[in-house]
Parts: C-alpha cells; structure tokens; sequence
C-alpha cells in the first residue's frame, strides 16, 4: 500500500513520543513491504524555506517546509500570550500550509493518509485531504482538539485550587459499550474554549478512522461530540524497539531512577526535584534525560545546585536512552498533566524497569499498581514520598516488580501496530 504519515514534527526535530512513534511507524511500514512517505514541518531558514524540500531518509521521501505563522511550533515558550493567540487563529485555518501539503499528496498520490499530531501545521488538513478522496486515519495523543494549549490538568492538581466538574458517561468502543467518570476543570469549559472545540469538532468530521492509545483520550474526545462520523479504535501505543542492548541484570545498591521527558512545569520535573530535595536520603540517585526544546535547562540547573544526587543529559542518541533506562531500577512519571499514554512508561517495559507515575489520564490502564510500578496523586508530595520510600526500604518489591515488567513486555510491538492500521485503512478501502 502506499501511505503518506503526515506529522508536525518528525526527527531530528521532536518534542514527544508522537513523532517518535510515527517516525518507527515510517520504518516499519517499509520493512513490512508499503511505498511510505512523510510531510512535516521545518524550522525556518531563510527564504528557501517557502519551497518544499524532499529527500531521501531510510528510504523514506520525506517533505519538509515551513508553515507560515508568526513563529514556529517548537518556539511558543519564547512568546507572550497575545501572539500565541494569534498563532492558534492561524493554526485553525492555515490554507496556506494545507495547500502546499495537498500539493504534495496530489503529486506522491498515495492510497491512505495517517496524520498524527497536526498542531503546527493545519488543522484544516483534515479537510484537504478529504478533497483529494484520500483514505485517511487520524491518530490521537494529545487534547490539542480539546484546548489550544493541549493541557488538561485533573482536579487534585496543584494547578490553582480551580473548580472542577465530574459527570459520568458511557461510550461506544470496539462495538461495546463503557462507562468514564469525566472530571475536567470548569475552566477548560469556557465560552472561548467551547468555540474552540466546535471548530475542531468541525475541521476533524471527514477523518474516516479515529485511533487513541488509551480509553480515556477517546472518551474525552467522544464526550464533546467528535468523530461521530469516523469508526473509531482504541489500540495502545507499541513497545518500541530498542536501539541498545537488552539489560539483563540491575544489582541494586544506589537505586537509580529515572526521569526522560521535556523540561516543562506541566511534566512535573520542577515538582519532581524540589519534593527530592527535602530527602535526606542518600541511597538513590536521579537521572535527568532532557527530550525536546530546552528552554527551561537554566532554571533546572539553578534548582538542582551542587546536589550530586542528580544527573543531568541533554541531547542524546536514542541508544544512550535505551541504555540509560536499562541501568536504571525505577523510572518516574510525575507530570502534573492528565497524560494520555507516555512513550516512557512503554520504553520502561521493555527494559524491565519498574515505573512510578502519577495517577492520572490514561496512565492508569498501562499500570498494574504494585505489578510493573506503582501511582500517585498527581502533584502530592507526601504520597509519592511514601510510595518511593517504600521502594527503597524493600529492594525485592522493585526486583519483583522488574521481573514481571520484562516478562509481560512483548504484548503490543510494532509490527502488530503497523499491521492493525494497515488493516483498518485496507478494509475501508475495500
């Protein structure tokens, strides 16, 4: 089959696990036999930047330009609210970017289209590849749909002490009905934000397919009216394939731990240092693995100081990830964000390596608490304490917890992953 991914970012840029999943995606595809190509956005470099530029990456033809905004999508944090508003109205309706992506698919002619993430490009794209009667599957991993900052934050947040509604509800997946306690912040309910959504709501009608790596992101979405037109399927993120050697043993004596994400307030990294520094325990240490824009790399350093129980990488390989996870005994997932399903949490799988996360999100149905990691109410100090120390007062509850991961690593691999969307896009084609 020939498919176009189509993603915001696509390495060597890249800020989450949604690129990273789509460019395995991309190799995956070619080695399963399918004609693949990638559109993305580029950074800006000077005026060449208007026209598209196509080559050849592991034999994947990849199509970069630069989508005219007021800035790139990758350089929000270095602007002030007034003009992000004004990026997010462009973003909405960029038929400028839409059309040099429908151009593109109009010249490679591909039989299915799988978007991911599309903030940053256009989210009239859904509609331009309607135009061209494309088949075309729609893959979430965020609620950029939902609110223009692509956050929610759960009740029991440290966000502000805002009110907070609940309702419960049921949805439609896989033919089955089931039931979703929704508790959203009333302030993620504004008039604005209810605009918001009914325009996405509306650019997003013509996705034929609708995939979300966990239950909650679906039902968040379903819950506000999207996707009545588009069959929709919940498959979990793949494991992705290691780029290092598979650690076999880990001899616990410092326990390592391990935090690799983007240093942003919302991911709770900030939270995360200033709760360990008030331990006086010197029997563990944390390794910071930076993914992403570094915007916020000086105020983590003044925070940590000369603490020496902290270590801090930035720029790395995925390899020296893989093999960063696989020496470490227990990774953390503090984010103060409701998290749809972190790429983590499926890298630590893999390594064997044993996760504490905040409770939150769809993070719970990637967790068996006290089976391959533990959870804790995001944003308190006290529980994630109790719950690390814990594990540094029992060293056989993380060996056991270890053991179990890697065993029970292998149930949703990449290849099943390719193959399933294949399947879907092949079965609407039919």
């Amino acid at each position: 089959m020939k498919i176009t991914i189509i993603s915001n970012l696509y390495p060597p840029f890249g800020r989450g696990g949604a690129e990273y999943i789509a460019s395995q995606l991309a190799v995956e595809l070619i080695n399963q036999g399918h004609e693949v190509s990638v559109i993305t956005s580029a950074p800006w470099q000077a005026l060449r930047s208007f026209k598209t530029d196509c080559r050849i990456e592991h034999k994947i033809a990849v199509y970069r330009f630069y989508p005219l905004n007021v800035y790139y999508y990758l350089n929000a944090a270095r602007h002030g609210l007034g003009w992000r508003l004004v990026w997010h109205k462009i973003n909405l309706f960029n038929w400028l970017a839409a059309g040099q992506v429908r151009r593109i698919l109009a010249k490679v002619k591909p039989a299915a289209v799988i978007s991911f993430n599309l903030m940053g490009l256009s989210f009239w794209l859904p509609r331009a590849i309607k135009s061209l009667s494309l088949k075309h599957l729609h893959t979430l991993h965020d609620v950029q749909l939902l609110h223009p900052s692509g956050l929610f934050y759960p009740p029991s947040s440290s966000q502000g002490g805002r009110r907070t509604g609940a309702a419960e509800m049921k949805y439609t997946i896989d033919g089955g009905m089931s039931p979703w306690k929704l508790q959203v912040e009333e302030s993620y309910e504004n008039l604005i934000v209810k605009v918001y959504q009914f325009i996405t709501r509306w650019l997003f009608q013509p996705v034929n397919i609708v995939v979300a790596p966990s239950r909650w992101l679906m039902a968040e979405h379903i819950s506000r009216g999207f996707f009545k037109n588009s069959e929709i399927k919940v498959i979990p993120n793949p494991v992705p394939p290691l780029a290092a050697p598979l650690s076999v043993f880990k001899p616990l004596g410092l326990v390592n731990l391990i935090y690799v994400g983007q240093i942003q307030e919302h991911k709770g990294i900030f939270w995360l240092v200033q709760t360990l520094k008030k331990s006086s325990r010197s029997d563990w240490s944390l390794r910071i693995v930076a993914v992403g824009a570094l915007d916020n790399w000086a105020r983590l350093v003044n925070l940590i100081g000369d603490d020496k129980r902290f270590a801090l990488n930035r720029t790395v390989t995925q390899a020296e990830i893989d093999n960063y996870i696989a020496d470490s005994h227990l990774a953390i997932v503090p984010s103060l964000c409701l998290e749809n399903a972190p790429t983590i949490i499926t890298m630590a799988k893999v390594q064997g390596t044993p996760v504490l996360a905040s409770q939150s999100g769809g993070i719970p149905e990637l967790m068996e608490e006290g089976v391959n990691g533990w959870m804790f109410t995001p944003g308190s100090e006290a529980e994630f304490t109790q719950k690390l120390n814990r594990c540094l007062d029992n060293p056989s509850l993380l060996a056991a917890a270890a053991s179990h991961t890697k065993q029970n690593s292998s149930a949703s691999n990449l290849a099943d992953y390719a193959r399933e969307l294949t399947s879907l896009l092949a079965r609407l084609s039919s």
